[in-house]
Protein backbone atom coordinates (compact mmCIF):
# COMPACT_ATOMS: atom_id res chain seq x y z
CA UNK A 1 0.00 0.00 0.00
CA UNK A 2 1.36 3.40 -1.00
CA UNK A 3 1.59 6.38 1.33
CA UNK A 4 0.54 9.75 -0.06
CA UNK A 5 2.92 12.69 -0.26
CA UNK A 6 1.73 14.13 3.06
CA UNK A 7 4.92 16.17 3.40
CA UNK A 8 4.32 17.98 0.11
CA UNK A 9 0.68 18.65 0.94
CA UNK A 10 1.62 19.98 4.39
CA UNK A 11 4.32 22.23 2.98
CA UNK A 12 1.78 23.82 0.64
CA UNK A 13 -0.80 24.33 3.41
CA UNK A 14 0.30 27.82 4.45
CA UNK A 15 0.86 26.72 8.06
CA UNK A 16 4.05 27.73 9.95
CA UNK A 17 7.21 25.66 9.34
CA UNK A 18 7.35 24.42 12.96
CA UNK A 19 3.71 23.26 12.72
CA UNK A 20 4.38 21.45 9.45
CA UNK A 21 7.41 19.62 10.88
CA UNK A 22 5.43 18.41 13.91
CA UNK A 23 2.55 17.31 11.67
CA UNK A 24 4.91 15.38 9.37
CA UNK A 25 6.34 13.46 12.32
CA UNK A 26 2.84 12.40 13.41
CA UNK A 27 1.77 11.51 9.87
CA UNK A 28 4.92 9.47 9.23
CA UNK A 29 4.17 7.30 12.25
CA UNK A 30 0.38 7.01 12.13
CA UNK A 31 -1.15 8.02 8.78
CA UNK A 32 -1.59 4.51 7.39
CA UNK A 33 -2.97 3.04 10.61
CA UNK A 34 -6.58 1.98 11.05
CA UNK A 35 -8.33 3.86 13.85
CA UNK A 36 -11.88 2.49 13.73
CA UNK A 37 -12.50 -0.16 16.44
CA UNK A 38 -15.17 -1.77 14.23
CA UNK A 39 -12.78 -2.42 11.34
CA UNK A 40 -11.93 -6.12 11.14
CA UNK A 41 -9.35 -5.95 8.37
CA UNK A 42 -5.69 -5.48 9.28
CA UNK A 43 -4.90 -3.83 5.95
CA UNK A 44 -3.57 -0.24 6.11
CA UNK A 45 -5.99 2.54 5.27
CA UNK A 46 -6.44 3.34 1.60
CA UNK A 47 -4.66 6.01 -0.41
CA UNK A 48 -7.95 7.96 -0.57
CA UNK A 49 -8.47 7.83 3.21
CA UNK A 50 -4.91 9.00 3.81
CA UNK A 51 -5.48 11.95 1.49
CA UNK A 52 -8.76 12.93 3.14
CA UNK A 53 -7.17 12.76 6.58
CA UNK A 54 -4.28 15.03 5.65
CA UNK A 55 -6.28 17.60 3.68
CA UNK A 56 -9.08 17.90 6.26
CA UNK A 57 -6.74 18.09 9.24
CA UNK A 58 -4.56 20.77 7.69
CA UNK A 59 -7.67 22.74 6.68
CA UNK A 60 -9.01 22.62 10.26
CA UNK A 61 -5.73 23.86 11.74
CA UNK A 62 -5.50 26.58 9.09
CA UNK A 63 -9.04 27.64 10.00
CA UNK A 64 -8.10 27.92 13.66
CA UNK A 65 -5.13 30.12 12.88
CA UNK A 66 -7.23 32.33 10.60
CA UNK A 67 -9.73 32.72 13.45
CA UNK A 68 -7.07 33.96 15.84
CA UNK A 69 -5.80 30.77 17.50
CA UNK A 70 -2.05 30.84 16.83
CA UNK A 71 -1.28 27.15 17.20
CA UNK A 72 2.35 26.36 16.44
CA UNK A 73 1.95 22.57 16.62
CA UNK A 74 -0.83 19.96 16.37
CA UNK A 75 0.04 19.18 20.01
CA UNK A 76 -1.47 22.56 20.96
CA UNK A 77 -4.97 21.31 20.07
CA UNK A 78 -7.32 21.78 23.04
CA UNK A 79 -10.98 21.43 23.88
CA UNK A 80 -11.65 25.12 23.26
CA UNK A 81 -10.35 24.81 19.70
CA UNK A 82 -12.67 21.91 18.87
CA UNK A 83 -15.60 23.76 20.47
CA UNK A 84 -14.87 26.84 18.37
CA UNK A 85 -14.69 24.86 15.13
CA UNK A 86 -17.88 22.90 15.72
CA UNK A 87 -19.90 25.96 16.70
CA UNK A 88 -18.62 27.79 13.63
CA UNK A 89 -19.32 24.89 11.26
CA UNK A 90 -22.82 24.31 12.61
CA UNK A 91 -24.13 27.71 13.65
CA UNK A 92 -22.30 30.10 11.36
CA UNK A 93 -21.54 28.12 8.21
CA UNK A 94 -24.54 25.76 8.48
CA UNK A 95 -22.52 22.83 7.20
CA UNK A 96 -24.32 19.51 6.83
CA UNK A 97 -24.34 17.17 9.86
CA UNK A 98 -22.44 14.49 7.94
CA UNK A 99 -19.77 17.01 6.92
CA UNK A 100 -19.23 18.18 10.50
CA UNK A 101 -19.19 14.65 11.90
CA UNK A 102 -16.64 13.60 9.29
CA UNK A 103 -14.43 16.56 10.25
CA UNK A 104 -14.71 15.53 13.89
CA UNK A 105 -13.62 12.03 12.90
CA UNK A 106 -10.40 13.44 11.45
CA UNK A 107 -9.77 15.54 14.57
CA UNK A 108 -10.47 12.46 16.69
CA UNK A 109 -7.92 10.59 14.60
CA UNK A 110 -5.07 13.04 15.15
CA UNK A 111 -5.98 13.26 18.85
CA UNK A 112 -5.52 9.48 19.03
CA UNK A 113 -2.17 9.83 17.24
CA UNK A 114 -1.09 12.19 20.02
CA UNK A 115 -2.25 9.83 22.78
CA UNK A 116 -5.30 11.96 23.64
CA UNK A 117 -8.20 9.62 22.76
CA UNK A 118 -10.76 11.51 24.86
CA UNK A 119 -9.92 14.99 23.59
CA UNK A 120 -12.50 15.11 20.80
CA UNK A 121 -16.10 14.21 21.52
CA UNK A 122 -19.26 13.92 19.47
CA UNK A 123 -21.05 16.79 17.76
CA UNK A 124 -23.71 16.91 20.49
CA UNK A 125 -21.03 17.50 23.11
CA UNK A 126 -20.27 20.92 21.65
CA UNK A 127 -23.47 22.47 20.37
CA UNK A 128 -27.23 22.27 20.72
CA UNK A 129 -28.24 21.25 17.24
CA UNK A 130 -30.71 23.43 15.38
CA UNK A 131 -34.10 21.82 14.68
CA UNK A 132 -33.87 19.01 12.12
CA UNK A 133 -30.05 19.26 12.14
CA UNK A 134 -29.19 15.61 12.44
CA UNK A 135 -27.33 13.05 10.43
CA UNK A 136 -29.07 9.73 10.20
CA UNK A 137 -27.49 6.37 9.47
CA UNK A 138 -30.94 4.91 8.98
CA UNK A 139 -32.39 5.43 5.51
CA UNK A 140 -35.52 7.57 5.44
CA UNK A 141 -36.27 7.02 1.74
CA UNK A 142 -36.57 3.69 -0.02
CA UNK A 143 -33.85 3.57 -2.67
CA UNK A 144 -34.83 0.42 -4.55
CA UNK A 145 -35.58 0.67 -8.26
CA UNK A 146 -39.03 -0.80 -7.68
CA UNK A 147 -39.90 2.02 -5.27
CA UNK A 148 -39.34 4.52 -8.11
CA UNK A 149 -41.52 2.56 -10.51
CA UNK A 150 -38.61 1.43 -12.70
CA UNK A 151 -39.27 -1.64 -14.84
CA UNK A 152 -36.03 -3.37 -13.94
CA UNK A 153 -36.03 -6.17 -16.53
CA UNK A 154 -36.94 -3.79 -19.35
CA UNK A 155 -34.30 -1.22 -18.41
CA UNK A 156 -31.57 -3.84 -18.02
CA UNK A 157 -32.47 -5.25 -21.44
CA UNK A 158 -32.17 -1.75 -22.91
CA UNK A 159 -28.77 -1.26 -21.27
CA UNK A 160 -27.64 -4.67 -22.53
CA UNK A 161 -28.23 -3.53 -26.10
CA UNK A 162 -25.77 -0.71 -25.44
CA UNK A 163 -23.17 -2.63 -23.41
CA UNK A 164 -23.53 -6.23 -22.28
CA UNK A 165 -20.70 -5.90 -19.73
CA UNK A 166 -22.41 -3.01 -17.94
CA UNK A 167 -25.68 -4.97 -18.02
CA UNK A 168 -24.14 -8.12 -16.52
CA UNK A 169 -22.55 -6.07 -13.74
CA UNK A 170 -25.89 -4.45 -12.90
CA UNK A 171 -27.52 -7.88 -12.85
CA UNK A 172 -24.83 -9.16 -10.47
CA UNK A 173 -25.45 -6.18 -8.18
CA UNK A 174 -29.16 -6.97 -8.14
CA UNK A 175 -28.70 -10.73 -7.67
CA UNK A 176 -26.03 -10.65 -4.95
CA UNK A 177 -26.22 -7.19 -3.37
CA UNK A 178 -22.83 -6.15 -4.71
CA UNK A 179 -21.39 -2.67 -4.72
CA UNK A 180 -20.51 -1.39 -8.19
CA UNK A 181 -16.76 -1.83 -7.69
CA UNK A 182 -17.31 -5.36 -6.34
CA UNK A 183 -19.22 -6.27 -9.51
CA UNK A 184 -16.38 -4.90 -11.67
CA UNK A 185 -13.72 -6.97 -9.88
CA UNK A 186 -15.82 -10.07 -9.26
CA UNK A 187 -14.46 -13.38 -10.48
CA UNK A 188 -17.79 -15.10 -11.17
CA UNK A 189 -16.33 -18.61 -11.28
CA UNK A 190 -15.37 -18.45 -7.59
CA UNK A 191 -18.21 -20.35 -5.93
CA UNK A 192 -17.62 -22.22 -2.66
CA UNK A 193 -18.39 -25.91 -2.17
CA UNK A 194 -21.40 -25.04 -0.01
CA UNK A 195 -22.98 -22.90 -2.71
CA UNK A 196 -21.90 -19.33 -2.01
CA UNK A 197 -20.34 -16.66 -4.18
CA UNK A 198 -16.94 -15.47 -2.92
CA UNK A 199 -16.71 -11.66 -2.87
CA UNK A 200 -13.18 -10.62 -2.00
CA UNK A 201 -12.10 -7.85 -4.40
CA UNK A 202 -13.13 -4.20 -4.32
CA UNK A 203 -14.81 -4.64 -0.95
CA UNK A 204 -15.08 -1.89 1.64
CA UNK A 205 -12.35 -2.12 4.24
CA UNK A 206 -11.00 -5.25 2.57
CA UNK A 207 -13.71 -7.40 4.21
CA UNK A 208 -14.24 -10.66 2.34
CA UNK A 209 -17.62 -12.36 2.38
CA UNK A 210 -19.61 -15.24 0.97
CA UNK A 211 -23.06 -14.51 -0.44
CA UNK A 212 -25.30 -17.55 -0.37
CA UNK A 213 -26.74 -18.66 -3.70
CA UNK A 214 -30.45 -19.29 -3.17
CA UNK A 215 -31.93 -19.66 -6.66
CA UNK A 216 -31.18 -21.44 -9.91
CA UNK A 217 -31.37 -18.07 -11.69
CA UNK A 218 -28.31 -16.90 -9.77
CA UNK A 219 -26.28 -19.86 -11.09
CA UNK A 220 -27.48 -19.09 -14.62
CA UNK A 221 -26.37 -15.46 -14.19
CA UNK A 222 -22.94 -16.50 -12.92
CA UNK A 223 -22.52 -18.81 -15.90
CA UNK A 224 -23.26 -15.89 -18.24
CA UNK A 225 -20.78 -13.72 -16.34
CA UNK A 226 -18.11 -16.42 -16.65
CA UNK A 227 -18.56 -16.44 -20.44
CA UNK A 228 -17.98 -12.67 -20.51
CA UNK A 229 -15.11 -12.67 -18.02
CA UNK A 230 -11.78 -11.13 -18.97
CA UNK A 231 -9.45 -13.93 -20.13
CA UNK A 232 -6.51 -12.43 -18.22
CA UNK A 233 -7.90 -11.03 -14.97
CA UNK A 234 -11.00 -13.28 -14.90
CA UNK A 235 -13.01 -10.22 -13.75
CA UNK A 236 -15.98 -8.69 -15.58
CA UNK A 237 -13.95 -5.68 -16.76
CA UNK A 238 -13.36 -6.11 -20.50
CA UNK A 239 -9.87 -6.41 -21.93
CA UNK A 240 -8.25 -3.05 -22.65
CA UNK A 241 -9.74 -1.20 -19.67
CA UNK A 242 -8.16 -0.16 -16.40
CA UNK A 243 -10.40 -0.03 -13.35
CA UNK A 244 -10.63 3.77 -13.50
CA UNK A 245 -11.41 3.84 -17.22
CA UNK A 246 -14.05 1.18 -16.80
CA UNK A 247 -15.68 3.01 -13.88
CA UNK A 248 -15.98 6.15 -16.03
CA UNK A 249 -17.43 4.13 -18.91
CA UNK A 250 -19.88 2.30 -16.64
CA UNK A 251 -21.36 5.52 -15.23
CA UNK A 252 -21.42 7.11 -18.68
CA UNK A 253 -23.62 4.26 -19.93
CA UNK A 254 -25.86 4.62 -16.88
CA UNK A 255 -26.27 8.36 -17.48
CA UNK A 256 -27.12 7.65 -21.11
CA UNK A 257 -30.01 5.45 -19.94
CA UNK A 258 -31.23 7.84 -17.25
CA UNK A 259 -29.92 5.85 -14.28
CA UNK A 260 -29.32 8.96 -12.18
CA UNK A 261 -31.03 10.69 -9.27
CA UNK A 262 -32.05 13.50 -11.60
CA UNK A 263 -33.64 11.40 -14.35
CA UNK A 264 -35.14 8.10 -13.15
CA UNK A 265 -34.35 8.96 -9.49
CA UNK A 266 -32.30 5.78 -9.09
CA UNK A 267 -28.62 4.83 -8.98
CA UNK A 268 -26.80 1.55 -9.46
CA UNK A 269 -26.56 1.31 -5.65
CA UNK A 270 -30.35 1.01 -5.55
CA UNK A 271 -30.01 -2.54 -6.87
CA UNK A 272 -28.00 -3.42 -3.75
CA UNK A 273 -30.84 -1.95 -1.66
CA UNK A 274 -33.26 -4.05 -3.74
CA UNK A 275 -31.41 -7.28 -2.94
CA UNK A 276 -30.94 -6.60 0.78
CA UNK A 277 -34.57 -5.62 1.36
CA UNK A 278 -35.66 -8.75 -0.47
CA UNK A 279 -33.30 -10.88 1.63
CA UNK A 280 -34.74 -9.44 4.85
CA UNK A 281 -38.24 -10.32 3.64
CA UNK A 282 -37.21 -13.87 2.80
CA UNK A 283 -35.61 -14.35 6.22
CA UNK A 284 -38.26 -12.74 8.43
CA UNK A 285 -41.44 -13.01 6.38
CA UNK A 286 -41.96 -9.25 6.86
CA UNK A 287 -41.14 -6.29 4.70
CA UNK A 288 -38.43 -3.97 6.03
CA UNK A 289 -39.22 -0.84 8.00
CA UNK A 290 -38.49 1.40 4.99
CA UNK A 291 -40.96 -0.67 2.96
CA UNK A 292 -43.64 -0.21 5.60
CA UNK A 293 -43.41 -3.66 7.13
CA UNK A 294 -44.29 -4.55 10.72
CA UNK A 295 -41.42 -5.44 13.00
CA UNK A 296 -41.18 -9.23 13.42
CA UNK A 297 -40.40 -10.95 16.72
CA UNK A 298 -37.16 -9.65 18.21
CA UNK A 299 -35.19 -12.85 17.64
CA UNK A 300 -36.28 -13.04 13.99
CA UNK A 301 -35.59 -9.35 13.44
CA UNK A 302 -32.09 -9.68 14.93
CA UNK A 303 -31.42 -12.68 12.70
CA UNK A 304 -32.54 -10.67 9.67
CA UNK A 305 -30.29 -7.74 10.64
CA UNK A 306 -27.34 -10.08 11.17
CA UNK A 307 -27.82 -11.77 7.81
CA UNK A 308 -28.15 -8.43 6.02
CA UNK A 309 -24.88 -7.17 7.50
CA UNK A 310 -23.10 -10.39 6.52
CA UNK A 311 -24.46 -10.30 2.97
CA UNK A 312 -23.65 -6.59 2.60
CA UNK A 313 -20.09 -6.92 3.87
CA UNK A 314 -20.34 -4.64 6.89
CA UNK A 315 -18.97 -5.19 10.37
CA UNK A 316 -21.76 -3.75 12.56
CA UNK A 317 -25.41 -4.79 12.80
CA UNK A 318 -26.61 -1.17 12.88
CA UNK A 319 -25.30 -0.73 9.31
CA UNK A 320 -28.31 -2.70 8.09
CA UNK A 321 -30.51 0.30 8.92
CA UNK A 322 -28.92 2.19 6.03
CA UNK A 323 -30.78 -0.24 3.75
CA UNK A 324 -33.78 -1.34 5.81
CA UNK A 325 -34.71 1.76 7.82
CA UNK A 326 -35.49 1.57 11.51
CA UNK A 327 -38.64 0.70 13.43
CA UNK A 328 -39.61 3.46 15.89
CA UNK A 329 -36.34 5.38 15.99
CA UNK A 330 -35.93 7.56 19.12
CA UNK A 331 -33.55 10.52 19.22
CA UNK A 332 -31.69 11.39 22.43
CA UNK A 333 -31.32 15.05 23.35
CA UNK A 334 -28.06 16.50 24.62
CA UNK A 335 -28.33 17.82 28.19
CA UNK A 336 -28.25 21.61 28.56
CA UNK A 337 -25.73 23.36 30.79
CA UNK A 338 -28.56 24.07 33.23
CA UNK A 339 -29.39 20.35 33.42
CA UNK A 340 -25.72 19.53 33.96
CA UNK A 341 -25.41 22.04 36.78
CA UNK A 342 -28.60 20.74 38.40
CA UNK A 343 -27.29 17.14 38.21
CA UNK A 344 -23.99 18.22 39.73
CA UNK A 345 -25.74 20.00 42.58
CA UNK A 346 -27.93 16.97 43.24
CA UNK A 347 -24.90 14.65 43.27
CA UNK A 348 -22.86 16.89 45.55
CA UNK A 349 -20.59 17.89 42.65
CA UNK A 350 -19.71 14.26 41.93
CA UNK A 351 -19.16 14.33 38.16
CA UNK A 352 -19.33 10.56 37.68
CA UNK A 353 -22.72 10.35 39.43
CA UNK A 354 -24.02 13.43 37.59
CA UNK A 355 -22.99 12.01 34.22
CA UNK A 356 -24.67 8.68 35.00
CA UNK A 357 -27.88 10.46 36.03
CA UNK A 358 -27.89 12.36 32.72
CA UNK A 359 -27.12 9.25 30.67
CA UNK A 360 -23.85 10.62 29.27
CA UNK A 361 -20.16 9.92 29.78
CA UNK A 362 -17.97 11.92 32.13
CA UNK A 363 -16.02 13.16 29.11
CA UNK A 364 -19.26 14.47 27.57
CA UNK A 365 -20.10 16.22 30.84
CA UNK A 366 -16.65 17.85 30.93
CA UNK A 367 -17.08 19.02 27.36
CA UNK A 368 -20.45 20.63 28.11
CA UNK A 369 -18.90 22.47 31.07
CA UNK A 370 -15.89 23.51 28.98
CA UNK A 371 -18.18 24.71 26.22
CA UNK A 372 -20.15 26.86 28.67
CA UNK A 373 -16.92 28.35 30.03
CA UNK A 374 -15.70 29.10 26.49
CA UNK A 375 -18.99 30.83 25.63
CA UNK A 376 -18.81 32.86 28.83
CA UNK A 377 -15.26 33.93 28.03
CA UNK A 378 -16.25 34.98 24.51
CA UNK A 379 -19.21 36.94 25.89
CA UNK A 380 -16.93 38.66 28.42
CA UNK A 381 -14.45 39.67 25.72
CA UNK A 382 -17.27 40.92 23.51
CA UNK A 383 -18.74 43.00 26.34
CA UNK A 384 -15.32 44.48 27.00
CA UNK A 385 -15.01 45.54 23.37
CA UNK A 386 -18.48 47.08 23.45
CA UNK A 387 -17.68 48.97 26.66
CA UNK A 388 -14.48 50.34 25.15
CA UNK A 389 -16.41 51.44 22.08
CA UNK A 390 -19.01 53.16 24.27
CA UNK A 391 -16.27 55.02 26.13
Amino acid sequence: MMTIDYAGIAERSGLPPEFIEAFKVLAAKHLRKIRSPSRLSDKPVSFETQYRRVVNLLAAFRELREDGYKLTSPWNLKQKHVTHLVRKWVLKLNQAPGTVENKLTYLRTIAAWMGKPNLVGKLDDYVERPEEYRRTYSTEVEKTWEAQGVEIAALLAEIERTDRFVAIQLKLQAAFGLRAKESFLLRPHRVTVDGALLVDAGTKGGLKRDVQIEFEAQYVLLASACRLANSKSRTTIPLGYTLDRWRNHFYHVLRTHGVTKGALRVTAHGLRHQYLNGLYHRITGERSAIQGGAKPADALHELGMKRIVEAAGHSRATKSEAYLGRHGAVKRKRPTIEEVRAALEKSGQEKKAAAAALGISRQALYRILDGARSQAAVAHRTNGVEEEADE
